[in-house]
This record gives C-alpha cells, structure tokens and sequence, in this order.
C-alpha cells in the first residue's frame, strides 16, 4: 500500500517535474505506458544494455485495455523483471504451472521465469506485443477452445457454439500471425478438459491442483 501511495506521488510529481525511479518492484512501472520504461540488463556477451520500446508497436486502445487490466493486478508489471516470461489465460493456469514446476522440482524463480496471467485469451496478443517491444523472451499457453458441433443435436445450442468458435478461432489466428510457431503452445481444447475437471465450477483451482497432486507419478519429465 505504501509503495502505491508513493508512486502516485511520483506521478503527480512527474506532471510538472521530471522524475527518474530505479527499482524492482512492479509497483512503480506502469506496462500502459511504456515510453516510461527503460530495462536495464548487464550479461555476459553484451554488459550492460538500456531498452526503451518502439511506442509504435502498442496501440492507443491497446494502453487503454492494458491500463484496466493493470489496475486490478499490477503485479503483471513483474514481466519487465523477468529473464523469460510464461503468459497465460487466466488464474487456473497461474497456479497449475507453477504448481507443476515444484513437482518436478524445476525452480522458476531461480531461473527468473515469471507466470503472467493476462486475463484472457483476448489480453494474450497485447502482452506479447510489449514483450517483444523490449526484446522479454517468452511463451504463450493458450487454450484451443474450438469445439466440435457436429455430435450436437440440439440446434439452438449448436449456434450458439458455432459462434463462440467463431471468435476463439479468430483470436487463435491473431496470435498464430504474431507469434512464432515456437512460442506458441495450445492446450486442446481448454485446460479444463485437459486435467478432467469442471469449467464452470467455483472451485476450479483447487479442483485443478488436486486433480495434479493426485496424478503427479503421471506427469511427463521433459
């Protein structure tokens, strides 16, 4: 709380003051805005670097969108700290991925991995676009979420899919035109029916991290 009070503080500042922050914490950087972030990388071939983004790969009703999704969970910001970064849909994968991680003892956070959640199959492309802006390395896990009509008897119903598989087919080629065939993975057709479990449960996580617990000795080593 605290952190966010002094950074609006270094915001209103920054109206009228130029203002520089150096940190870690994905509190004070704002991934709406990016010609406000700088990344600073020191590695072996190439010591020290400064990325600034091209402002022009991020649209204006873009910023807006990642503005809201920014506000409800700032901790999204992480990817600019990130040596590579996993987005994913939504809160069921953020905690099954790394879940699956320990079991296997692969320690992300020593590698520097982040799980970035985007709030979406619709938020993916967005969030790639600002990694690629700043050269992030990552991945995208994405639900396939096309269903098949052909066993569906009731022709309401049936429409009503059609439609739905309509608008996941047309995000799933927006992100195939965008990301390379490399970082890209699907989940057919969603994480639930991959891992048995209801979609519109409440408890969907727990479900989720039970259903892994349980099948654990399953689960494939590469």
């Amino acid at each position: 709380q605290k952190q966010r009070y002094f950074g609006e503080i270094l915001t209103d500042l920054s109206e009228k003051n130029q203002v520089f922050i150096t940190t870690h914490s994905p509190v004070f950087v704002k991934i709406y805005d990016p010609k406000e972030v700088c990344l600073i990388r020191k590695n072996i071939n190439d010591g020290t670097t400064a990325k600034i983004c091209d402002e022009k790969q991020i649209s204006e009703k873009e910023k807006g969108i990642l503005k809201i999704e920014n506000y409800f969970d700032n901790q999204r910001n992480e990817m600019f700290f990130a040596k590579g970064i996993v987005f994913v849909e939504g809160a069921t994968e953020k905690f099954v991925f790394p879940y699956i991680s320990k079991i296997l003892k692969l320690d992300i956070n020593r590698y520097g991995i982040s799980i970035i959640e985007c709030g979406g199959k619709g938020n993916l492309l967005m969030f790639a676009k600002v990694a690629e802006a700043f050269d992030i390395p990552y991945v995208i896990i994405a639900d396939y979420d096309i269903i098949d009509t052909s066993k569906i008897s009731d022709s309401i119903k049936q429409q009503k899919v059609e439609a739905k598989n309509k608008d996941h087919k047309a995000k799933n080629d927006a992100l195939k035109k965008f990301i390379s065939e490399d970082n890209l993975f699907w989940m057919y057709n969603n994480i639930e029916e991959v891992l048995g479990i209801n979609e519109n449960s409440d408890n969907k996580i727990k479900q989720a991290l039970d259903v892994i617990q349980s099948k654990k000795e399953d689960i494939p080593q590469e």
